[in-house]
C-alpha cells in the first residue's frame, strides 16, 4: 500500500527518514532505494548526481554516521540512476592515512561500477586531526597499495577520456609523517628518518621498469581513451608512486598534459638513466597541449624537453607568483623550434625570450600574454617584445594585465603608457597595435569605464574589441572605445529633427538657460540656433569672458575635460570678440594633458581674428631622470610649441606676446638639450617667423633663448619692432645680455623680473650701458633684498631718457652713486620695492639704505612722484604684526624726515607664498597685511593711492567682495587723504558712491 503512494508523498516521507535508516530503506525494495537515495544525496550537497558528483570524504567518521554512509550510498546508487554520471569528484579531507584505507577501496569500487563516467578529479586535502598521526611505515604502504587500486580502476575504466589529481601542501606533510600542528615529529627522529629513508629511496631503472612492466600486464591493451591528464602536486611523482605516472603515461595516448605546482619538476627525482621530462617525451612524442604552472623551471631540461615534442601546438606556462625565475634562461643557441604551435599563453618575460629563437612564431594564431601592470610603464617593454613586428598578427592576441588596482598608482601608470605610445608610436604600434582583447585584474573600481584616462588609455590598443574588469566587460559599456571626441567640432553640421520648442522666442529661451547652467554646454549641441544662444551664457557664466574688455581668461585643468573651458570656445559655432587672451597651462610629472591642451589651442587661435595680446602661462613640472620616449615627445613638443606662436604673431592685429614659465615640458631638458645641440637641430624642423607686428615680448631667456629655440626667438626679435620687453631670469645665464643688446638698440620699456637668489647681479648694467634710448625700467625679485657683494662693472650705463623707474633699494642707489655728471635727468616716476620676510635682518652696505636713495635724490636734484611697494614673503601666519616689525627693522628709521617721507604719493603692499592660498581655508590670512596698513599708512602725509593684492584664490564673487571692503574700511580709518585703492587689480574712487 505504501509503494502505491505518489512520488512526491515518498519523497517527503523519505526526507523524514533518519541518515542511518537510509541505506536499509533503500535495500528494502526498488522504488525505495532511488527515492531514498536522492533525498539522501540531495541532504549531503549531491542534488543532481547523474551530471556531476561532487563527494566529500572526511575519513575519519564513524561507520554509522553520514559522511561513513556517504560512499555506501553512491555504490548502491549505481544499481539504479547513478550509473549514468559522467563527471566524478572524490574530495579526501585527511592526513591520518589509517583513518582513509577503507575509503580507498570503495573510491575503487565505485569507479566500478560507473558504466559512463567521463571525467574523473582526484583531490587530496589536509584537515586537522586529533590527537598525533600514526607514523608506522606499513599503514603507508598499504595506503600507497589502496591508492594504486584506485589509479588502476580509473586507468581499466575505458570511458574515462580525463582524469585530475590535486594534492595539496598541508596532505604531502601529512604523507611524509609529519606533524604540522605541534611541530614535532609523532616518534623519535631516528624511527622517522629510518621510515623515511626506506620510502624515500630512489629506485633503480630496473626495478622502476619491472614495476611499470607489472602494472601494464595487468591493464588490458589498446583500452585506455585517456586523452588529458593534469597533476597538481608531487604525489604520484615520488619514488614509491612514481610507476603509476609511468604506466600512465605509456599506457594512454594522452594528448593534453597539465602539470601545476609540481616543484623542481625537471629537476628533482632524477633516475640513473632518466628523468620525468625524457619520461614524458619519449612516452609522449604525439603530445598536443601541455601546461605548466607554477613551477620552477631550468634552461637545459625545458630546452631539450620542448625540442622532443614536435607535435606541441598549445603551451601554457605560468611561473611562480614570487619565483625569481621570471624568465626562460633560453638563448638563440638553443635553436628551439614548434612549428605546431598555434596557441601559446607565457608571461611578457618567457614571451621576450621565446622571440629570441628563429620562426618560434611563424605559425601562432592564438596568443596570450600576462604582465603586471607595471611593467607596461617602462619603455623596455617595447624593445624586448620589439620581434612581434616580424611575424604576422594572429587572430587573436589578449594581454592580461595583473596589479590592476587603482588604489596603488595605475591611474599614474596608464598617463605614462600615453606618454610613452606618443613618444614612441612606431614601437609601441609594433607591439601594442594588434592586441585584440585586455584583461585587467584585481582593479577593485567597478565604475572604471567612467574614468577618462582609462577611456584615452585604451585608444592606445587600436585593435582591442573587447576589455573585461571585475565583474564587468565592454560588451555592458560600450562608451569606453569611444576616443575622446565626446562633443563635435565647430565645423561639423549638427542636425536634429525640428521641435515646437523652436517656435518660442529668444528672450524667452534665453531667460530658461539662466535656470540651467549646469546643462549650457549639452544645450550648444543642439541646433545652431541653440548654440547661438548658449554659447554666451555658458562663456559668461564662468567668467571666461569680460564683454567690456574683450579679454578671455582660461584657466585649464591638470587633465583635459571634455567640458572645460577651452572646449566651451571649441564647440561654439560663433566667438565673441576677443583682443585679449590670457591662457593658464598646469603641469603634471606627464607629457600628453599639455600636448592635447595646445593642440586644442592652436584650433582656437586659428579662428580668432581681432587678436591684439596673449599670454601663456606654464606650470613647471619636475623629472629626475629622461627617458627615451620623452626626449622624443621633447621634439614634437617643440614642433607644436612653435606652430602655437607662429600662428599668434603672424595675426595683423596682435602687438603683444607673453610666455610665463618655461615652455619645455620638463626643466631637465633645457640642460639636455643645451648638450646635445646637434641632435636637436637635426629632429626638430624649425619654422622661423615672418615680419612681425610685435611690440610687446616677455619670455624666459633661460627657456627662448636655449639652443631648442633659440633660433626662432632670434628670429622674432629681429623681425619685430618691439619697443617693451620683460624676461624673467630664472638660471644665471647671461647670454641674453648679448642677444638683446643686439637686437634691440631701439628699446624704450625694459621690465627684468628675478628668480634667482639671493643676490643682486650688477651684471645687467652692461645691458643698460647698450640701451640709451630706455625710457622705462622695471626690475623686481621675488626674493629678499640683500646687498650687492659683486664688483662694481666697468660699464656704466647713461639713462638720459629714462623717466619711469621701478627697482630694489640696492638697483637705485648703484644708479644714482655711480651715474654722472647728472643721474636720471628724466626721471619722474620712481617706484622703490622692497621684500621682506618675518626673518629679515637690516642692511649691512650702504647700497642696502633706504635714506642712501633719498640722499641720492637731493644729490642729483630729482623730485619724482616716489611709490614705495613692500612685497611680503613668508610661509606662516602666526604673528599679526611681523610685517610692520620687519618693515621697522630693515627700512629704519634714518629716511623718516619730513621732507622725505612727504615725497611718497602711494605705497603698494603685495604678498608672496611659495604655495596657493584659498581665501575659505584661511578667513584670517590677511590680518597681518591689513595691520599693516592699519599701523603704518600715517606716516605718509602726501599719500593718494594704496594698492594691496593679497595673492589669494577665491571661489566665487562674494569671498572677493568681502576682501574688497575690509581693505577699503582700514584704508578709510587709517589714512582720510588716500584719493584711490587698487585691490586685486580692482580700483575703487574713496568718497564716491561706488565705496
Amino acid at each position: 500500500m505504501l509503494l502505491d503512494l505518489p512520488d512526491a508523498v515518498i519523497d517527503c516521507i523519505c526526507a523524514q527518514i533518519a541518515d542511518e535508516c537510509i541505506l536499509p530503506t533503500a535495500r528494502s525494495c526498488k522504488r525505495l532505494s532511488e527515492r531514498a537515495l536522492r533525498v539522501f544525496l540531495a541532504r549531503h550537497e549531491i542534488p543532481e548526481p547523474e551530471a556531476e558528483c561532487e563527494v566529500f570524504i572526511e575519513g575519519d567518521v564513524a561507520e554509522k554516521t553520514a559522511p561513513g554512509l556517504l560512499l555506501q550510498a553512491l555504490q548502491l546508487a549505481t544499481r539504479t540512476f547513478l550509473h549514468s554520471t559522467e563527471h566524478l569528484s572524490l574530495i579526501f579531507l585527511n592526513v591520518d592515512l589509517s583513518l582513509g584505507l577503507r575509503d580507498l577501496f570503495r573510491a575503487a569500487s565505485l569507479v566500478d561500477r560507473l558504466s559512463r563516467v567521463d571525467r574523473v578529479s582526484l583531490e587530496f586535502r589536509g584537515t586537522i586531526c586529533e590527537g598525533q598521526i600514526l607514523t608506522d611505515a606499513r599503514i603507508q604502504r598499504e595506503w600507497n597499495a589502496r591508492f594504486s587500486e584506485l589509479w588502476f580502476a580509473i586507468l581499466r575504466k575505458g570511458t574515462v577520456t580525463d582524469l585530475s589529481l590535486r594534492t595539496k601542501w598541508d596532505f604531502l606533510q601529512g604523507y611524509e609523517l609529519y606533524n604540522e600542528e605541534s611541530r614535532l615529529l609523532a616518534r623519535s627522529q631516528v624511527a622517522v628518518k629510518g621510515i623515511l629513508g626506506k620510502l624515500r629511496s630512489a629506485p633503480k631503472h630496473g626495478d622502476l621498469a619491472a614495476s611499470a612492466r607489472h602494472a601494464m600486464a595487468q591493464l588490458s591493451p589498446n583500452r585506455s581513451r585517456l586523452k588529458s591528464l593534469h597533476l597538481e602536486g608531487k604525489l604520484t611523482l615520488v619514488p614509491a608512486l612514481y610507476h603509476l605516472t609511468l604506466v600512465t603515461l605509456q599506457y594512454c595516448p594522452i594528448t593534453a598534459l597539465q602539470l601545476h605546482s609540481v616543484s623542481g619538476m625537471l629537476g628533482e627525482y632524477r633516475l640513473p638513466k632518466s628523468s620525468i621530462a625524457e619520461d614524458i617525451a619519449s612516452a609522449l612524442p604525439a603530445l598536443s597541449h601541455l601546461t605548466i604552472i607554477n613551477t620552477d623551471m631550468q634552461k637545459p631540461s625545458l630546452s631539450d624537453f620542448l625540442s622532443k615534442l614536435p607535435n606541441l601546438a598549445h603551451l601554457v606556462i605560468e611561473p611562480p607568483p614570487h619565483s625569481k625565475k621570471l624568465t626562460i634562461p633560453l638563448t638563440s643557441r638553443d635553436n628551439l623550434r614548434l612549428d605546431a604551435l598555434t596557441e601559446l599563453r607565457v608571461s611578457w618575460s618567457q614571451l621576450a625570450v621565446f622571440l629570441k629563437q628563429p620562426d618560434f612564431l611563424a605559425h601562432l594564431e592564438r596568443l596570450y600574454i600576462t604582465a603586471p601592470m607595471r611593467v607596461l610603464c617602462g619603455p623596455s617593454i617595447l624593445d624586448d617584445l620589439a620581434p612581434l613586428a616580424r611575424y604576422p598578427a594572429p587572430a587573436q592576441m589578449q594581454i592580461k594585465l595583473t596589479q590592476f588596482n587603482l588604489m596603488t598608482g595605475v591611474i599614474w601608470g596608464m598617463e605614462k603608457c600615453i606618454d610613452i605610445a606618443l613618444g614612441l608610436p612606431d614601437k609601441w604600434r609594433g607591439v601594442f597595435g594588434r592586441v585584440t582583447e585586455l584583461v585587467l585584474v584585481q582593479t577593485y573600481q567597478p565604475q572604471l569605464h567612467n574614468i577618462p584616462v582609462f577611456r584615452r588609455w585604451l585608444a592606445l590598443f587600436p585593435a582591442v574589441r573587447r576589455v573585461e574588469w571585475d565583474e564587468c566587460s565592454s560588451d555592458e559599456f560600450q562608451e569606453v572605445f569611444s576616443k575622446g571626441a565626446l562633443y563635435p567640432g565647430a565645423d561639423e553640421p549638427l542636425t536634429t529633427e525640428p521641435s515646437p520648442f523652436m517656435n518660442i522666442p529668444d528672450d524667452i529661451i534665453i531667460s530658461i538657460l539662466e535656470f540651467l547652467p549646469d546643462d549650457l554646454f549639452d544645450m550648444a549641441l543642439v541646433c545652431r540656433r541653440l548654440n547661438y544662444l548658449a554659447s554666451h551664457a555658458l562663456l559668461t557664466a564662468p567668467r571666461l569672458w569680460n564683454r567690456s574688455t574683450a579679454s578671455c581668461t582660461i584657466k585649464l585643468d591638470v587633465y583635459p575635460a571634455a567640458r572645460d573651458m577651452l572646449a566651451a570656445l571649441q564647440v561654439a559655432l560663433v566667438l565673441p570678440e576677443i583682443k585679449e587672451l590670457r591662457v593658464h597651462i598646469p603641469r603634471t610629472g606627464h607629457i600628453y594633458p599639455t600636448i592635447n591642451h595646445l593642440r586644442r589651442l592652436v584650433r582656437i587661435l586659428r579662428r580668432l581674428d581681432s587678436l591684439e595680446s596673449v599670454s601663456l602661462h606654464f606650470g613647471v613640472a619636475f623629472k629626475p631622470q629622461l627617458e627615451q620616449h620623452h626626449v622624443t615627445l621633447q621634439y614634437r613638443w617643440t614642433e607644436l610649441f612653435q606652430s602655437l606662436l607662429n600662428i599668434i604673431v603672424k595675426k595683423e592685429t596682435c602687438t603683444a606676446l607673453h610666455v610665463h614659465g618655461s615652455p619645455y615640458l620638463f626643466p631637465d631638458e633645457i640642460r639636455w638639450n643645451q648638450l646635445h645641440t646637434n641632435n636637436v637641430w637635426k629632429r626638430v624642423r624649425l619654422v622661423l617667423p615672418p615680419p612681425l607686428k610685435l611690440t610687446t615680448f616677455s619670455f624666459d631667456p633661460a627657456a627662448l633663448l636655449s639652443p631648442i629655440f633659440e633660433p626662432w626667438t632670434v628670429a622674432a626679435l629681429q623681425s619685430s619692432q618691439i619697443s617693451t620687453l620683460r624676461l624673467d631670469v630664472t638660471t644665471e645665464d647671461y647670454r641674453f645680455v648679448e642677444i638683446v643688446s643686439q637686437t634691440l638698440l631701439t628699446l624704450h620699456g625694459l621690465e627684468i623680473n628675478w628668480h634667482i637668489a639671493p643676490e643682486k647681479n650688477l651684471r645687467i648694467m652692461t645691458l643698460l650701458a647698450r640701451l640709451p634710448e630706455l625710457q622705462t625700467l622695471r626690475m623686481s625679485s621675488v626674493f629678499a633684498d640683500l646687498p650687492a657683494t659683486q664688483a662694481i662693472p666697468l660699464s656704466v650705463p647713461q639713462l638720459p631718457q629714462l623717466t619711469t623707474l621701478a627697482a630694489s633699494i640696492p638697483y637705485i642707489n648703484y644708479l644714482l652713486k655711480y651715474v654722472a655728471p647728472r643721474a636720471l635727468p628724466a626721471l619722474t616716476e620712481l617706484e622703490i620695492s622692497t621684500c621682506l620676510t618675518s626673518t629679515a635682518k637690516p642692511p649691512l652696505s650702504p647700497l642696502g639704505s633706504l635714506a642712501a636713495v633719498f640722499e641720492g635724490l637731493e644729490r642729483h636734484h630729482l623730485a619724482p612722484r616716489i611709490t614705495l611697494a613692500v612685497t611680503f614673503s613668508t610661509t606662516w601666519d602666526a604673528n599679526a604684526h611681523w610685517p610692520s616689525a620687519a618693515f621697522d627693522l630693515v627700512l629704519g628709521v634714518e629716511w623718516m624726515r619730513t621732507e622725505w617721507i612727504s615725497t611718497v604719493g602711494a605705497v603698494s603692499v603685495c604678498v608672496v607664498v611659495p604655495r596657493i592660498r584659498i581665501a575659505w581655508a584661511r578667513p584670517d590670512a590677511n590680518v597681518p597685511y591689513l595691520a599693516f596698513l592699519r599701523e603704518r599708512l600715517g606716516l605718509f602725509d602726501a599719500l593718494r593711492e594704496v594698492r594691496f593684492v593679497d595673492g589669494l584664490e577665491y571661489h566665487n564673487e562674494e569671498e572677493s567682495r568681502a576682501t574688497e571692503g575690509s581693505v577699503l574700511a582700514v584704508v578709510k580709518a587709517a589714512h582720510a587723504g588716500v584719493e584711490r585703492v587698487v585691490v586685486n587689480g580692482r580700483s575703487f574712487e574713496v568718497g564716491s558712491q561706488n565705496v
